[in-house]
């Protein structure tokens, strides 16, 4: 499939993006930061085992921060919701992600 008829595709369902055309025009993923990190692996580690790993962590600490967020909506703890809500704009612009 050429990339033409992937962008074509793209159109049906703008929610699914694929390529890196997408996600900068989208304005979801700031690559300059995230080159930054991938910059930050040895040299001669082509599985980019150090990002790779901050990455997972980031994923793994946005599915509790989602979670607390979730308990404090419900509890209408509208503070800790802000910060929570603050923490994940943080840690997400760390890895270069905009929007969340």
């Amino acid at each position: 499939m050429s990339s033409d008829n992937s962008k074509n595709n793209n159109n049906d369902n703008n929610d699914n993006l694929d390529t890196e055309d997408d996600l900068l025009d989208n304005d979801i993923l700031d690559l300059d930061a995230f080159n930054q990190l991938l910059s930050m692996d040895d040299e001669d580690d082509e599985d980019h085992e150090f990002s790779r790993d901050i990455i997972n962590n980031y994923f793994d600490q946005t599915r509790t921060t989602f979670a607390d967020m979730d308990k404090a909506f419900r509890a209408k703890d509208l503070s800790k919701l802000s910060s929570l809500g603050h923490f994940l704009k943080g840690s997400s612009a760390t890895i270069g992600i905009k929007k969340v």
